[in-house]
């Protein structure tokens, strides 16, 4: 199966100037936390954005090959197993980030001292 046949290339519905949309930036996702934050309402404008783009008549031949039921029923066992795990750490690490971001002035300023 080629990949034109999962996704379109160049669709026609296009954004009109002035429109407001959803939008991530793909380098503002992490590579060490669960969660994509950061997605904010876009303004869109006409024009490039500068960034080099894959040639699609090159990348419309690529070849995808498809996993068997099996294989794809095999990885959701594990993944379901995981995300539960994964969803508790990024609450943690939020939790773990708010208490830092409320100590830590305090005890740069002394406000807050420890007991050695």
């Amino acid at each position: 199966m080629t990949i034109d046949s999962l996704i379109e290339f160049n669709p026609s519905r296009k954004l009109a100037k002035g429109t407001i949309a959803p939008y991530l930036e793909m380098s503002a996702i992490s590579n060490t936390t669960f969660c994509p934050c950061g997605w904010y309402d876009r303004k869109f404008s006409s024009g490039s954005s500068g960034r080099q783009r894959v040639n699609t008549d090159h990348l419309k031949n690529f070849e995808v090959r498809l996993p068997s039921q099996k294989a794809v029923n095999d990885f959701n066992t594990v993944a379901d197993s995981i995300v539960p795990k994964l969803n508790l750490n990024y609450s943690q690490i939020r939790t773990l980030e708010k208490l830092r971001d409320t100590l830590l002035p305090r005890l740069m300023s002394s406000e807050v001292r420890l007991a050695l």
